[in-house]
């Protein structure tokens, strides 16, 4: 998925090659998933569906069927603010698996026709999706890291591993306490000093997700250009927020929402999350708009 993956193990009283052995099936199921939604491969069905210049209906893998349903979910609670069908405006934008240029506004508006996840039917009956238009095109880049998170943890529990953090590209899972039976802490980085933690989490059997502006960017015409890009727009994200980082149940929910809640802004992020049980929210404003954190109303119990 474009990314990386790694496994931390608090499991001194196992049998490492137990611990290994899991590990190595967790990494198997990932990539098996990025053979079916991955962007960055060239080959995987997702791909292959989006290179279908004449697909109308098309018979989706169960996972794929499995995340498309999520994805609608989480654009339905956005209001458009999180959409799959974005693919058309984040290759444009060079953000895909190919480099790009700043596209001329006629360009935008073109790919802007393909945009709107109310352009695919989901057909829960037999599996498939339907098209509206055969141009139409998928990016999972924002909720397939989170689900493949929580298919490995899955897999880590069925097999007896109960303490660790799953952590793919950014995307973690905290299973439960640490080596210690303590919360794991999970620090919040300074996006303009690597260096620097300006929270940290405490946390067990939640998931965490990150969105931000610092690390994927191009710059075109000495102008930066963030790498998440508003659907409804189709120009990259211009606002206060730096990142978002989200707490949730499941990975595939703090993975959409992260993206959304950049997407939405600070306040609409907020009034979003206030909505939805069990999620809580931190975001970080940029400095040159005064900077600073907001929290959603519960997060204080996370904060250390």
């Amino acid at each position: 998925m474009g990314t990386t993956v790694e496994f931390n193990i608090a499991a001194a009283e196992m049998d490492i090659s137990v611990v290994s052995g899991a590990c190595e099936i967790a990494e198997s199921r990932i990539a098996e998933l990025d053979s079916l939604l991955s962007a960055f491969n060239r080959s995987s069905a997702l791909s292959k569906i989006n290179d279908d210049r004449e697909k109308k209906t098309v018979l989706a893998a169960p996972d794929l069927f499995r995340v498309m349903e999520r994805a609608k979910e989480y654009y339905m609670l956005s209001g458009g603010a999180y959409d799959v069908t974005a693919a058309p405006l984040i290759e444009l934008w060079g953000f895909g698996p190919d480099k790009g240029k700043a596209p001329d506004p006629e360009s935008i508006s073109k790919a802007l026709n393909l945009v709107g996840f109310d352009k695919i039917g989901l057909n829960p009956a037999d599996g498939t999706l339907t098209f509206n238009d055969p141009g139409i095109r998928i990016d999972l880049g924002g909720i397939a890291k989170g689900y493949a998170v929580d298919q490995a943890v899955k897999i880590l529990r069925a097999e007896k591993i109960d303490k660790g953090i799953i952590n793919l590209g950014g995307d973690l899972y905290c299973l439960g306490s640490n080596e210690k039976n303590e919360d794991w802490v999970i620090g919040i980085r300074d996006p303009d000093d690597k260096k620097s933690v300006l929270a940290r989490l405490s946390v067990r059997d939640k998931a965490i997700a990150t969105s931000g502006d610092y690390e994927n960017f191009h710059i075109y015409n000495d102008k930066k250009y963030c790498h998440i890009i508003d659907p409804r727009s189709g120009l990259p994200i211009e606002n206060k927020l730096s990142s978002v980082t989200v707490i949730a149940n499941d990975c595939t929910a703090a993975d959409a929402l992260a993206t959304a809640i950049f997407v939405l802004g600070e306040h609409e992020g907020l009034k979003l999350v206030e909505k939805i049980d069990e999620v809580e929210c931190l975001l970080v404003l940029k400095k040159n708009g005064r900077g600073g954190l907001l929290t959603s109303s519960g997060m204080g119990i996370y904060l250390r």
